[in-house]
């Protein structure tokens, strides 16, 4: 037994060593005095000691006393909390589609595919990292001189942080990922032989300071919004997430871990991650949890990060929380994608208990799917949760849609049909006892649909007293699925949904248990995508398409919808077009809607259903010429990141995608007047159509007479020289357009326009 403490009290004396922060230390020589004690105890002589707590030696073996103190039994109901932190959280969402066939017990630990997150941040470089970076790498962005900030890097530099994301960027996981570690590593820390990764579980974070480990604190918002004693208060306090907290760990048996907990968050040796702020709905309870949020800020010293989705965050002021930095989480960039499909697909085949060469295989036939698609889903391989859809219906397809609206109805499909065939179990519609020709698989989608409905309404029924935002309690379940069932069985429709909401309390990755009480989607995105199939058959569509046009956290149920209708195996435009023309003429948020959604038509499959649609005066026309008024502000003043989107939804309605800029023949529907005929290269005569183009020209070329020029970086010093000849510039920076249509034009390859550097690079 004494070799046992002397080792322990050997590596709590290095690490002791190693530990730079204070506190740290002082947890360390407080470990290293409890040990030298107990060491010291078993060579005292049992003579001359009394009280049943005291340690005893009998033949020669320590026995120490029982851990009865409260300080004792808090340290072991935090640990217990850190393992239960990094247990629940160390999964990726999604991750197995059909858990029959998965080891008992057994999952893809997120842990294992994490590749690490950028934000649109950048940095410099350091001198370092200019020397290891090619002279391909070199040229690109930030010409060299900077790299993005990543996620990590941004946590450690932000003592109170908003992470903004778009929907599926990462958000959440990113937060799973710094809990599971941090849990893990604070455990390690604490007791050397607690079980780790070969590397140490810091490995997983590999910028984090090895001294700078300390517990996480993960509170979902969603959930605190939830807690009655926010519905109910006048205004927010740190006693409501105090008592919130406190509550939070009854569940988990760590009751007794709370003012440890506690006491860290206070003194900064903690981090509290608080996730999902955009969920958080409803101007009474936004308010009462944003001054919440403020005074833990005030009265803790433990760092904060905060997550929330950007257009949510943009769009309502309530959600700024002053003296948080404010960070953007970046795309997967191609080296990251191609790491997480590897680790993806080499722990999927693990749990399968497939072999590696199976892993490496399909590893590459996605990467090379993934390659082959065009530009628009390309792109989309960026966003970790659609990757992770992508390898989820790879997996089970072995095949990939051609839009991001029908890669959701395949993943949805798979998790139906996975819950439906429980293995050792009838069919649920076997179970369900209707008839073949009345109740069919669609109808299963469709009562799916009708609580991606219900859950995403919500919060909007009553914003003063919702309960879950964007969640369902079992009595909703049940009875949405009641009303949907009373087509097939009016009098037994109450037992149908009963066998129903059975069968996906038990777990079937589409609507998941969140708490005792509490049902969600696994993301909103999922939620968003079957609230617009259920739109979609309403009889009041464009009622309702009218009426959420008009608020931002709609919008992207309503472009889903219409995704599904125009990328479908058979087409429907006309509901697209429909739609455009009924918000045409409203307010400006709605009109950015539309250009989006007449975007997502695209001009090859609106010209199919009404040519006359891209008429010169045509609705095509119409929707540019509000976009461009938008974009440059005519309409008034819009805030930028609106102006961004109405600048984007002009970009493709004018240029189409990249993909078909590039090719010689393209041609422009609606081109942008403040552009040089050149950039569209119009042949046959059709440039008497736009005549004004000719003025356009003289406003786009600014004429530089020769003589003395300053030229240089804006964060370099400028350089004058002489200039022996005149030259024109253009007024507007160089568009992906312009580019574009730069490649596609035949002296492209014309070695005269290339300097030596260009063409060794460009080859």
């Amino acid at each position: 037994m004494s070799d046992d403490i002397q080792s322990k009290l050997a590596r709590l004396r290095l690490l002791y060593a190693k530990a730079t922060d204070p506190d740290i230390q002082a947890d360390y020589a407080e470990r290293i005095a409890e040990l030298e004690a107990q060491l010291l105890s078993k060579v005292q002589r049992m003579e001359g000691l009394s009280g049943s707590n005291n340690p005893q030696i009998i033949a020669e073996n320590y026995y120490p006393p029982p851990l009865d103190s409260a300080a004792e039994r808090a340290k072991a109901a935090f640990a217990q909390y850190l393992r239960h932190l990094r247990e629940s959280c160390d999964v990726l969402a999604l991750a197995l589609v059909d858990s029959n066939e998965a080891l008992a017990g057994d999952s893809i630990k997120l842990s294992q595919v994490d590749v690490g997150m950028n934000t649109l941040t950048e940095i410099p470089l350091t001198e370092a990292e200019k020397s290891q970076k090619t002279a391909s790498q070199r040229f690109g962005r930030g010409g060299g001189e900077s790299r993005p900030l990543t996620a990590l890097e941004a946590v450690g530099r932000e003592p109170r942080l908003i992470l903004l994301g778009k929907p599926g960027s990462g958000k959440s996981t990113f937060v799973d990922h710094l809990a599971v570690c941090l849990a893990g590593a604070s455990l390690q820390r604490d007791d050397p032989d607690e079980q780790a990764p070969t590397d140490g579980w810091l490995s997983y974070l590999p910028t984090w300071p090895a001294n700078g480990v300390v517990p996480p604190v993960k509170i979902i918002l969603r959930e605190w919004a939830a807690d009655g004693r926010v519905e109910t208060a006048t205004e927010g306090s740190l006693k409501l997430f105090i008592d919130f907290l406190r509550d939070q760990l009854v569940p988990e048996h760590c009751t007794e871990a709370f003012d440890l907990i506690l006491d860290r968050l206070r003194k900064g040796r903690a981090l509290l991650l608080l996730d999902g702020w955009d969920e958080v709905v409803g101007d009474h309870t936004l308010r009462i949890l944003r001054e919440s949020i403020k005074e833990i800020a005030r009265s803790f010293k433990a760092r904060i990060v905060v997550t929330c989705r950007v257009l949510d965050y943009e769009a309502e002021p309530l959600r700024k929380l002053a003296g948080f930095g404010l960070h953007t989480l970046a795309d997967f960039n191609d080296e990251q994608i191609e790491r997480f499909i590897g680790a993806w697909y080499s722990q999927y085949m693990r749990v399968r208990q497939r072999p590696d060469a199976d892993a490496a295989d399909n590893t590459r036939r996605l990467h090379n799917a993934i390659t082959e698609l065009p530009d628009e889903l390309r792109d989309l391989a960026g966003s970790p949760l659609l990757l992770t859809v992508m390898a989820i219906v790879h997996a089970n397809r072995g095949r990939l849609p051609d839009a991001r609206a029908l890669l959701y109805d395949e993943c949805i499909k798979i998790l139906l049909l996975r819950w439906r065939q429980p293995k050792g179990q009838p069919d649920l519609l076997k179970r369900l006892k209707l008839p073949a020709d009345k109740f069919r698989d669609a109808d299963l989608e469709s009562l799916m649909a009708d609580l991606g409905y219900a859950a995403h309404t919500a919060a909007d029924r009553d914003q003063t007293n919702s309960r879950r935002p964007a969640d369902l309690d079992e009595t909703a379940v049940m009875t949405v699925l009641a009303r949907g069932f009373n087509t097939f069985d009016p009098t037994g429709k109450h037992e149908l949904a009963g066998k129903m909401f059975k069968a996906l309390a038990m777990g079937n990755g589409l609507l998941l248990k969140r708490g005792p009480d509490t049902y969600a989607f696994p993301h909103r995105s999922f939620q968003e995508f079957l609230a617009g199939q259920h739109i979609a058959v309403q009889h009041n569509r464009i009622g309702l398409c009218r009426t959420y046009a008009s608020q931002i956290h709609w919008h992207e149920t309503l472009l889903l919808m219409i995704g599904y209708e125009v990328f479908k195996d058979r087409p429907d435009v006309g509901p697209a077009v429909n739609l455009v023309r009924d918000l045409l003429h409203r307010e400006s948020l709605s009109q950015i809607l539309a250009g989006e959604v007449l975007a997502l038509a695209s001009r090859e499959r609106v010209e199919k259903y009404d040519s006359e649609l891209l008429a010169p005066r045509g609705l095509w026309r119409q929707m540019c010429d509000r976009l461009l008024a938008l974009s440059t502000g005519k309409n008034g003043a819009l805030p930028p990141p609106l102006r961004a989107r109405a600048g984007r939804a002009l970009g493709r309605l004018v240029f189409d995608s990249v993909e078909s800029l590039v090719q010689p023949t393209a041609s422009i529907a609606a081109p942008d007047m403040r552009l040089p005929l050149t950039l569209v290269g119009l042949e046959g005569g059709r440039f008497e159509q736009y005549p004004r183009w000719r003025e356009a020209l003289g406003r786009y070329w600014c004429p530089v007479e020769r003589g003395p020029f300053w030229y240089g970086e804006d964060n370099k010093e400028l350089q004058r020289v002489k200039l022996d000849y005149d030259f024109q510039i253009g007024r507007y920076p160089i568009t992906n357009a312009e580019y574009a249509r730069f490649l596609a034009a035949p002296d492209y390859g014309d070695e005269r326009w290339w300097t030596e550097q260009a063409r060794t690079f460009f080859g």
